[in-house]
């Protein structure tokens, strides 16, 4: 789902010599009161009162609200012609007109060039944005465009939900092959645990018994899962019947030090740790197809790639490595993407996506879970020491409940509820 946005940089916003106060729409157009604006929705282009931020945010809970400190001062107060209780907040410059959001809606939404009329516009300041001063404008290219970004950009509040009650002793690696189905491995133990039914218990779960220490399991569909063993260089396909008991397994030799695992259109993508440090493509039977270790200018990509995953539209590998303290995301050519690396992320572990791209990374020793884009930018400290977070190891999103799961050196796991903030 797209999100509606101006950026409105800060000079625009708060450098004014006199800063008009905004009022709430809602309570203008249905009640005919003057009430001061608290927030301002990006999505409906609103000023919002208080009372209204909260029915607002409770009613759309996707749409994205700045708060006082941050909304746009707009000028625009004059009302539409045609829609008399719509103020004028818009220019098309494509049919050379103004319009309202009732306008814009019924007039203007097939075209491309619709510009919100926002507060200190080069050409406007100090006056009260009208049709006639507006008009006199030579350069409309100084308007600001409507923007569509991505809910992956959003910023996300995380709310404790409950502990699943499993000790977790060492570097884990965590995957849910459906909302209430969740795999864990430890490095530590020649087990592979499984909550078949969390919607019944989530401290009740089983174990396969595993010849070797594994390390990390990734989904390849409903009923399968790929497990990496560092110490005997295989991926270990396991098949499940419905009611999660193994029907079926198949070893891969892909090499020693086989470390991260991912899927992707009939391939396996797969890190390799210490002096090998690489990122290989391999087919199902364990051919290899790329391999991945070196920059465009010939430059070491990796130093301890431990965990990969997968983008939500399967064109980028983002690949941590926790001694370079970075996230590196890389095409399937093999081109460096973005890198993502902050003074905040310390010892980065499993990272997973959500359906529309964002990336949640575990900083181990940052104690904190970083939200980043699509394309590696910070987005927030989702998680940190103060939620209760200690050396996060392995991370699994739950794409049908919007629930963050969250394995801790020591600890249980931990489940956490999203929302946009």
């Amino acid at each position: 789902m797209a999100y509606s946005r101006i950026d409105f940089s800060a000079s625009f916003t708060q450098d004014s010599d006199e800063v008009q106060e905004m009022f709430c729409e809602h309570c203008d157009k249905h009640d005919k009161q003057y009430v001061p604006a608290e927030g301002f929705c990006v999505k409906c282009f609103e000023y919002l009162c208080g009372t209204c931020v909260k029915f607002h945010k409770r009613l759309l809970v996707t749409h994205y609200i700045k708060d006082k400190d941050y909304m746009p001062q707009d000028f625009c107060i004059e009302k539409c012609s045609v829609h008399q209780d719509e103020l004028v907040k818009f220019y098309c410059q494509a049919c050379k007109k103004f319009a309202c959001t009732e306008c814009k809606t019924q007039d203007h939404w097939y075209c491309s060039m619709v510009s919100h009329l926002p507060a200190f516009v080069p050409g406007i300041e100090n006056s009260k944005a009208s049709e006639q001063n507006i008009t006199n404008l030579q350069d409309y290219d100084k308007l600001f465009t409507y923007q569509e970004i991505h809910e992956s950009i959003i910023p996300r509040t995380a709310s404790y939900h409950t502990d699943i009650k499993v000790s977790c002793c060492s570097y884990s690696s965590l995957c849910l092959l459906s909302e209430n189905c969740l795999l864990v491995t430890y490095f530590n133990s020649r087990k592979l645990i499984i909550f078949k039914d969390m919607s019944v218990s989530t401290s009740s779960y089983d174990t396969i018994d595993l010849s070797s220490r594994c390390w990390a399991v990734a989904k390849v569909d409903n009923i399968k899962v790929a497990v990496t063993f560092v110490e005997l260089g295989i991926i270990k396909l396991i098949t499940f019947s419905k009611c999660m008991t193994v029907t079926k397994t198949e070893d891969i030799k892909v090499g020693e030090g086989c470390r991260g695992v991912a899927y992707s259109n009939n391939k396996l993508i797969v890190s390799y740790i210490h002096y090998l440090a690489t990122v290989k493509i391999l087919d199902m039977s364990g051919k290899v197809l790329k391999i991945f270790d070196k920059d465009q200018h010939g430059n070491c990509l990796f130093v301890d790639p431990y965990y990969l995953t997968i983008s939500a539209d399967n064109t980028v590998i983002y690949v941590s490595d926790l001694r370079k303290n970075c996230v590196i995301g890389l095409t399937f050519d093999g081109n460096v993407k973005a890198i993502y690396k902050d003074d905040q992320l310390n010892k980065p572990c499993q990272l997973t996506v959500d359906r529309s791209g964002a990336v949640f990374l575990c900083g181990l020793w940052s104690h904190n879970i970083n939200q980043l884009s699509p394309d590696l930018t910070k987005v927030k400290i989702l998680l940190d020491k103060k939620q209760g977070i200690k050396s996060p190891a392995g991370v699994a999103y739950c794409q049908d409940k919007n629930r963050l799961y969250v394995s801790q050196c020591g600890d249980h796991i931990k489940v956490y509820e999203l929302s946009m903030e």
